[in-house]
């Protein structure tokens, strides 16, 4: 005997059941909304979270509303790059630190795709004569006699040949967590050789959060959550209220890590500042003159025009050396744009994010650097970061929310490096009569420096060189 249901039973059922499964998909709605990131040419979606505003005492007509936002940089970390968190919060560069061989051909979304005709401001002495398309240049002989083997290196044996030389941008810096070294002693080999395995790879974190504009996304959200700068209970990209500042003050391997930005996110730069003319700093100059403080009168002119900076490039060099002399025969030399340098500078990636970078600030008298950091230069209001080495660990005008040592990176890297590999990938153009120069090559071990730090800017983690 079939029972039957009066209608208007029926319909209280069926009410209370879609009630019940309105209510059921609500409560799930954080694993549900997705939005899209701000580049509109991304295919990437990032998954927002739901946090109730009547948890709050003070909520009032916006109990019943929910606040949706970004995940945090922590968040974001777990979901891509898991083997990337770090418990401690602390970096330990040569503890940690590997550098690994990989094939630039198959990996060129993780490779920064420059060299001396691409990149719009490089010092010359950098160069490493190696243009990504010439298949033709010979190893250095200091690089196949001190390599080490390709079995140790995991290299196939035909990427030694002539035509496919070895470079310094085939090898990263890359980082694994001491509690992974310990487990992973039976995949050693001898001189220290650890397969990739679980190693947070800061180049692809890197290119994943799409770089400096990523970062500020990130930076510029966590400010405005913070600030409570917006009324609006939905945040679907970050606010345009300020820049993030970011000053890089100290010596040439700061201007390095610098110049690593210009030439690796190019593409994103949406205003550039360079010197014109100015003082020549070098050893001997600075002796001639007895050590005596730069003036005002002595700064030289901002140059800011991006279009004419980019079809020329900004290659200083010393006055007295050919630029022809600085690059292998056969090589295209880039144009020097009018003398200009990088001394005094600036670069701004997708209107929300500078890096300034000056060559040891101490060289300067007072009232110059006031003129360059607060009057007709930059106009600095504010410095989120403070990036230094040589002690330049100040600024005199501002304070700074943040301040980042990269004292020992270089000096650290560089052991790590020839552990490694066998040799320090430094400059080698023809100017440098006994590679490899003290810098390191560019593309190379800068771009590892800049990878680092944007990782640390993004994750708030300390850096120790031990």
């Amino acid at each position: 005997m079939v029972a039957v249901i009066p209608l208007s039973r029926m319909g209280i059922a069926l009410s209370g059941g879609i009630i019940l499964a309105v209510i059921f998909w609500y409560l799930n709605l954080d694993a549900q909304i997705i939005v899209h990131t701000s580049d509109p040419s991304s295919t990437t979606q990032t998954a927002i979270s739901r946090v109730s505003s009547s948890s709050s005492s003070t909520s009032s007509s916006h109990s019943s509303q929910y606040r949706y936002h970004h995940p945090t940089p922590e968040m974001w970390l777990k979901q891509e790059f898991p083997e990337c968190i770090v418990p401690s919060s602390t970096i330990r560069l040569k503890q940690g630190g590997r550098y690994i061989y990989y094939d630039a051909n198959s990996e060129t979304n993780n490779v920064p795709r420059y060299d001396h005709e691409t990149c719009f401001v490089m010092k010359a002495r950098y160069n490493c004569a190696k243009n990504i398309n010439d298949d033709d240049r010979l190893v250095a002989s200091y690089i196949t006699t001190k390599l080490k083997t390709n079995k140790l290196l995991g290299i196939n044996s035909t990427t030694t040949t002539t035509t496919t030389p070895i470079e310094a941008s085939n090898f990263k810096f890359v980082y694994q967590q001491q509690t992974d070294i310990e487990t992973s002693k039976n995949k050693k080999d001898n001189n220290n050789v650890v397969t990739a395995t679980g190693f947070c790879d800061f180049a692809k974190v890197g290119r994943s959060l799409k770089g400096p504009v990523g970062l500020s996304d990130f930076l510029l959200l966590d400010q405005a959550t913070n600030n409570n700068i917006t009324n609006d209970d939905t945040v679907h990209s970050p606010p345009k209220h300020r820049t993030i500042n970011v000053l890089m003050q100290g010596n040439s391997y700061v201007r390095q890590m610098w110049e690593s930005l210009v030439c690796s996110f190019r593409s994103d730069i949406t205003a550039i500042q360079v010197l014109m003319g100015g003082p020549e700093i070098s050893t001997e100059a600075l002796k001639a003159r007895h050590n005596s403080k730069i003036v005002v009168d002595e700064l030289g002119t901002v140059w800011s025009n991006l279009t004419q900076i980019q079809n020329g490039g900004c290659h200083a060099h010393h006055p007295s050396l050919n630029m022809k002399d600085m690059y292998r025969p056969g090589v295209t030399v880039p144009s020097n744009t009018q003398g200009c340098n990088d001394n005094i500078a600036m670069v701004e990636f997708g209107h929300q994010i500078r890096f300034y970078y000056i060559f040891l600030p101490r060289l300067y008298e007072t009232t110059a650097l006031q003129s360059i950091y607060d009057e007709s230069w930059w106009n600095l209001t504010h410095i989120d970061v403070l990036v230094f080495n040589s002690n330049q660990q100040t600024s005199p005008f501002h304070s700074t929310d943040r301040v980042v040592s990269v004292e020992d990176w270089k000096h650290t890297l560089k052991n790590v490096q020839v552990r490694d590999t066998g040799i320090f990938w430094g400059a080698d153009n023809p100017w440098i009569d006994n590679p490899p120069d003290g810098h390191p090559c560019m593309p190379g071990m800068p771009d590892d420096e800049i990878h680092l730090l944007l990782f640390v800017l993004l994750t708030g983690y300390d850096v120790v060189v031990k």
